[in-house]
């Protein structure tokens, strides 16, 4: 099919932000095609409107944040009316430890540091999430599990939270005692693990010293 003109223009960004290039490509009998779209570089903007762009993607990036949380407390009220008595007497025995989700600090859950940035997180390795998913994968039943116990929580209230919250596999029990295990032994393996510790605000390896993140 032939092209039948190109054309490049500034569409509306949304509100008060910065107008975005695009480039559309006008096809013969059809509709126009959005071959790419990127907004203006944010150091060629004047000094005003810079701060009124970061301004504007902070206000944007705490209004997902609070969404997030809310989606979450819904997802939770759900989990207790489907769970029973023994769900929510499981649940609240951890939450008397660790603390009430919505009290973990953002960066663990819906946000994370990205190059001295905060970036959004995924719900695989949302902490909050993670607490109420079902058929949890090995890598997240094991960021999980160590944090919680890392936090205080005895093993055994977890492996009964797991099994009324349906978290585990049938072949994932073994693999979360024998972590378990290796945390009780404090093994080379297992010294160098890490998690965050909610009483320091801080990631630390399983001796407790302050997990230093390198950068090759």
């Amino acid at each position: 099919m032939t092209k039948q003109k190109k054309v490049a223009f500034w569409g509306d960004y949304g509100g008060k932000k910065p107008m975005a290039r695009e480039q559309v490509y006008f096809l013969k009998n059809e509709p126009p095609r959005l071959l790419y779209r990127h907004p203006p570089s944010v150091t060629a903007l004047p000094e005003s409107r810079r701060s009124a762009l970061h301004e504007s993607r902070r206000s944007a990036f705490e209004i997902e944040t609070r969404r997030i949380r809310a989606t979450w407390k819904l997802l939770l009220r759900k989990r207790k009316k489907s769970g029973g008595r023994s769900w929510v007497q499981a649940y609240q025995d951890i939450v008397d430890i660790v603390g009430s989700p919505l009290t973990w600090p953002e960066h663990i859950c819906s946000e994370r540091i990205h190059n001295k940035q905060r970036v959004r997180n995924s719900r695989e390795h949302d902490m909050r999430f993670l607490l109420l998913q079902k058929n949890l994968r090995y890598g997240q039943r094991f960021y999980l599990s160590l944090f919680l116990v890392s936090n205080g929580v005895n093993p055994v209230m977890i492996m009964q939270y797991f099994q009324e919250n349906g978290s585990l596999k049938y072949d994932a029990v073994k693999s979360i005692q024998a972590m378990f295990e290796e945390y009780k032994q404090r093994s080379e393996k297992s010294r160098e693990w890490y998690s965050f510790d909610l009483t320091n605000g801080q990631w630390e390896t399983m001796d407790g010293k302050r997990k230093r993140w390198t950068t090759s």
